[in-house]
């Protein structure tokens, strides 16, 4: 009987643990799951009103996107998606008398590039016009470890059962619920509580990271004008570190077919279509080439360029930065360019 009445007792615990875990959870919603996250959505708002918002931080940078292509006033003459390496690709970069908008997101997956793009579908009835489409080498790893794209996932799939006329269901019902009973989302929503607000500001010249309202980001001075010994450092670390980002496993090319049908259902429903190789910091990529795990790279930007030349698709930078000549002084870390270094490579684009 004392057994029964202690297994009782864990038992109402154990369920009012999960109650408060999931009503916490839902109320903070610091990556913005549930859309409850005022904070995000007002700013999303005030983004697509034209302003520079700064202090953002630790969020769910899919959602924020989705919410502010949503809340576009007027359809963009030209978008970019791709990872943070194309991030800080800016109107005044490609030209000033365009609309532009910047779709990109941290560490962008095939599955993410499908999902923006349906987004700003259902948002203006069409697809973009012109597209400029970061390509990162793990986008072709099929053992990359991004996952990132499910706050997404609904959009991804819609898209995806379109191109390959499959039926896939949605995940976001049993995703949300995981989120909802996660320890690990608990502890982000409490960390979140201590974390300072978004503000707007008037110009650039804040040390913060900052979102203009073309959706380009700027990062906090430390990363804008960094110490060109500390890049050296990073830069080779990053290239002998035991995992180099997303490229682990990396045998050979996947996600080739549905890459490939991806951009030829854009072709097809007049969209131009353009390709970015963001270039890596000349001494990562000296010691990955080195590499035969990581020698890929090369293979992939050859295909990449002869299904360009096949389609009529111009193709802007290179993973090896000695093609323009680029330094160390050029990056802040391994893989992260300067402004510069944007400029420098878009002011070939054919408009």
């Amino acid at each position: 009987m004392k057994s029964k009445k202690l297994l009782n007792f864990w038992i109402f615990i154990t369920v009012i643990s999960i109650f408060c875990i999931s009503v916490f959870n839902y109320y903070v919603d610091s990556l913005n799951i549930f859309g409850r996250n005022n904070n995000i959505n007002l700013a999303t708002q005030k983004l697509a009103e034209g302003n520079i918002i700064a202090g953002l931080q630790n969020f769910d940078e899919r959602a924020f996107r989705q919410h502010t292509i949503l809340n576009l006033k007027k359809e963009p003459d030209f978008v970019a998606i791709g990872s943070s390496r194309i991030m800080q690709l800016r109107t005044k970069m490609i030209a000033d008398n365009i609309i532009f908008h910047n779709y990109g997101v941290s560490g962008a997956s095939l599955e993410d590039y499908l999902g923006l793009i349906q987004i700003h579908y259902d948002k203006f009835k069409n697809y973009p016009k012109n597209i400029i489409i970061g390509i990162d080498p793990w986008i072709f790893n099929k053992n990359n470890g991004q996952n990132r794209y499910k706050s997404i996932g609904d959009y991804y799939l819609k898209f995806k059962n379109k191109l390959l006329n499959t039926k896939e269901k949605t995940t976001k019902i049993s995703n949300n619920i995981f989120k909802l009973l996660s320890i690990e989302y608990t502890l982000t929503n409490i960390s979140s509580l201590k974390k300072e607000k978004f503000y707007i500001v008037k110009d650039t010249n804040i040390d913060d990271y900052l979102r203009e309202s073309d959706g380009s980001l700027h990062y906090p001075f430390e990363y804008r004008y960094p110490d060109t010994n500390r890049v050296k450092r990073d830069a080779i670390a990053y290239a002998i570190n035991n995992q180099v980002y997303s490229l682990e496993m990396f045998k050979y090319l996947s996600n080739t077919k549905i890459f490939e049908d991806f951009i030829k259902h854009l072709i097809l429903n007049g969209t131009k279509i353009y390709f970015f190789l963001p270039p890596y910091n000349p001494y990562t990529y000296d010691l990955l080439i080195q590499n035969p795990k990581y020698t890929i790279i090369n293979d992939i930007e050859i295909y990449l360029k002869n299904f360009a030349k096949q389609n009529n698709i111009q193709v802007l930078g290179s993973y090896n930065p000695h093609t323009y000549i680029l330094k160390n002084e050029d990056f802040f870390d391994g893989m992260h360019s300067l402004d510069i270094v944007y400029a420098k490579i878009f002011k070939d684009i054919k408009l």
